[in-house]
């Protein structure tokens, strides 16, 4: 398995003060960056963009705005 660094950047309310994104970092394995953002959300059609080898973002539209995961293979 591949292993990645993801970022998850979800939109949110700016009540508060708050950022207009909350953005989560995490270090995730997988074989399939596009499955395993399915297997969280099941029923949202996926768009995926491959700009390097390296990179992959999936991304779909969520109920505040768009959804990002932002996948970086991690050496």
């Amino acid at each position: 398995m591949a292993r990645y660094e993801l970022l998850v950047s979800t939109p949110q309310s700016t009540c508060g003060g708050k950022s207009p994104r909350d953005v989560k970092v995490q270090v995730v394995e997988t074989d399939d960056p596009k499955a395993y953002v399915a297997a969280i959300v099941p029923d949202c059609e996926l768009e995926v963009e491959q700009d390097t080898p390296d990179h992959l973002t999936v991304s779909y539209m969520g109920e505040d705005g768009t959804v990002v995961y932002d996948f970086t293979l991690d050496d």
